[in-house]
């Protein structure tokens, strides 16, 4: 296969199971998703502080195929700890307005046993972000566990 090309993988519906557009190379987070995951993660409870860690070294390996601006997160796990005490889904925000053509949005942040695996946009208008909006949009995340 060719190192550039993407493969679609199905596991199931949008959300941590969805089918994801997989890279063959992981990349960097772009400015724009490490902001949004610092904001997520930037709720403050001492368990997150691993989290924070994995944040810095993580990578995007993978997207969703619908083209919204979730990403795959994959951890250098030689380079940060483990969080533990934390629940699968973690955090979440979402937008206190409504905006009539771009629908509201949120955010969830997803982990596999203690690293971090997703940060999910969920929206409902018909087009799907391609980036993550401002986070200034958001209310401050919430703990979910």
């Amino acid at each position: 296969m060719d190192e550039d090309r993407v493969r679609v993988e199905f596991a199931g519906s949008h959300g941590p199971d969805r089918p994801v557009a997989e890279q063959k190379r992981q990349r960097p987070l772009s400015a724009r998703e490490a902001e949004t995951l610092r904001f997520i993660l930037s709720h403050d409870d001492p368990r997150l502080v691993p989290l924070r860690e994995q944040a810095e070294v993580a990578s995007v390996r993978g997207m969703c195929y619908c083209g919204c601006a979730t990403i795959d997160l994959a951890v250098d796990r030689d380079l940060a700890r483990v969080a533990s005490g934390l629940c699968f889904q973690v955090l979440e925000t979402g937008t206190p307005e409504y905006d009539p053509d771009k629908g509201p949005f949120e955010l969830l942040l997803y982990l596999d046993d203690g690293w971090l695996k997703e940060l999910e946009v969920v929206f409902y208008a018909n087009d799907p972000p391609p980036e993550f909006p401002s986070i200034d949009k958001f209310d401050p995340p919430r703990l979910l566990c």
